[in-house]
């Protein structure tokens, strides 16, 4: 599904009942309860602050963190969240509230290897609409109204300010999707993927909602996911209808393959194994990932998922049982003890990667790398691929270097190295390095999703002499 060019960005910094008195189409709003899909304690305590602020609230938190009780005034919201080490910031209709370890002073008891520090003086938070092909801007814009207004929103990244008094703008990205042959044609399904601009955002939802004679209706929201991907609408159960698909990596910048499917009633087709899910935490989803991941035809008329290096270092075929997809081991090799142990760092590095703990994190992908250096194969260097960006976020670039060299030798066919090289190295002003780094992403993943944006990084290399 294709989009139209740019559109105009909505800054939502008048009173939010402002914003969403326009019903969509010109009606009014249909009122009823949305579900939510795979409530974690961040959402509950979220649904708090909304009550007690009077206004949207945006964590940045662990998801297990769970304010309770609700405090019945803003003083005693304040307070127990300093009690649990958070920062609140105002951001016009949000607030946002964000780990204090972010921010200068130290506390007293903060961890030697919390490195990243956050300044600002003011944050804005700016909300931008995408219609669906063949939507025009106003009906978009009274879509993402109502989102803002009654679903789930996501964490948002933040990082350091780019102009000179010190506010931080940060950018959230409703895309709208619609005749994706969800239903038999009435009503018309709109899929919105809500997810943060720039695009190194980390996390997503869906928000699911139904056109019935020109209004539109809210229905559910999904858990989080990881929205380093793009959304895609296939039949996987062959009933000649659309499931909601997203394809994502992990951390690495486009590193592990990880797979997501919901129905159009809010069921995550791939949520048959907990144990198995990617991040594991609750009210995310339960992602099937891998280090290759093919949708296959079956006899049966139903979608396989093929999976390869799979998160227990096994190979996989996924079929659907009961409108859940259920693990089958064709392949039975053994595990070495010694990969166990290195998937369990890799997997605990993608956690402190979420967290913004990089330090520890490429701690932990370089033990992983360590314990399979010298191996010559994929999972060697996603490795060492994880550690090299791992190095990148902390600007530590010439270390980052080190080990992306590591993951080529290890693959040279790994695209993605090139381009987090490319990136390490433009950030050096190496830039005879990042262009022949970036050139080789591109004869190597000429088609990718992020072949635009290299050639654009490309491009805006100074020439060579």
């Amino acid at each position: 599904m294709h989009h139209k060019g740019l559109n105009r960005t909505l800054l939502f910094n008048a009173i939010m009942t402002l914003l969403i008195a326009f019903g969509v189409f010109g009606q009014t709003r249909e009122s009823g309860q949305i579900k939510h899909v795979g409530l974690s304690n961040a959402d509950r305590s979220a649904s708090c602050m909304d009550s007690v602020l009077g206004k949207r609230t945006i964590v940045n938190v662990d998801e297990h963190w769970l304010m309770d009780p609700c405090p019945n005034s803003r003083a005693g919201l304040l307070e127990a969240l300093k009690r649990d080490g958070l920062r609140l910031f105002e951001a016009g209709d949000f607030a946002f509230v964000i780990p204090s370890k972010f921010f200068p002073p130290f506390p007293p008891d903060a961890s030697p290897s919390i490195t990243q520090q956050i300044k600002w003086n003011q944050l804005k938070i700016l909300a931008q609409v995408r219609p669906a092909q063949g939507m025009d801007q106003k009906q978009a814009d009274d879509i993402g109204r109502q989102i803002l207004e009654r679903a789930r929103l996501i964490p948002l990244s933040v990082s350091e300010p780019s102009d000179k008094d010190g506010t931080l703008t940060v950018q959230l990205n409703i895309y709208l999707y619609q005749d994706v042959y969800l239903d038999s044609g009435t009503p018309t399904s709109i899929v919105a993927l809500v997810n943060q601009l720039p695009v190194d955002g980390e996390t997503g939802r869906f928000v699911y909602g139904e056109v019935r004679e020109g209004k539109y209706s809210m229905l559910w929201d999904s858990p989080l996911f990881s929205a380093r991907g793009n959304p895609d609408f296939e039949d996987v159960n062959g009933d000649g209808l659309h499931e909601i698909l997203f394809w994502a990596h992990t951390s690495g910048n486009m590193s592990y393959p990880i797979l997501v499917i919901f129905d159009k009633d809010g069921r995550e087709l791939t949520g048959s194994n907990e144990k198995a899910c990617y991040r594991g935490g609750e009210g995310w989803a339960c992602e099937i990932g891998g280090t290759e991941i093919n949708l296959e035809d079956s006899a049966d008329g139903k979608k396989e998922i093929q999976v390869r290096g799979g998160t227990d270092g096994k190979d996989h075929v996924f079929k659907l049982v009961e409108g859940l997809y259920v693990a089958f081991p064709p392949f039975s090799k053994p595990v070495p003890l010694a990969d166990k142990i290195a998937i369990a760092l890799n997997d605990s590095g993608m956690d402190l990667m979420k967290e913004g703990d990089y330090e520890r994190a490429a701690g932990a992908f370089v033990d992983a790398a360590r314990m399979t250096s010298g191996r010559k194969d994929l999972t060697a260097a996603l490795f060492a691929n994880n550690a090299g960006f791992a190095y990148y976020k902390m600007g530590k670039y010439e270390e980052s270097i080190r080990w992306l060299k590591a993951a080529i030798e290890d693959d040279p066919k790994r695209a993605v190295a090139y381009l987090n090289l490319g990136d390490a190295y433009a950030k050096l002003n190496r830039n005879v390095e990042a262009r022949q780094a970036y050139a080789k992403y591109l004869e190597l993943a000429p088609n990718s999703k992020a072949a635009p944006v290299v050639k654009k990084k490309l491009d805006s290399l100074p020439p060579t002499p």
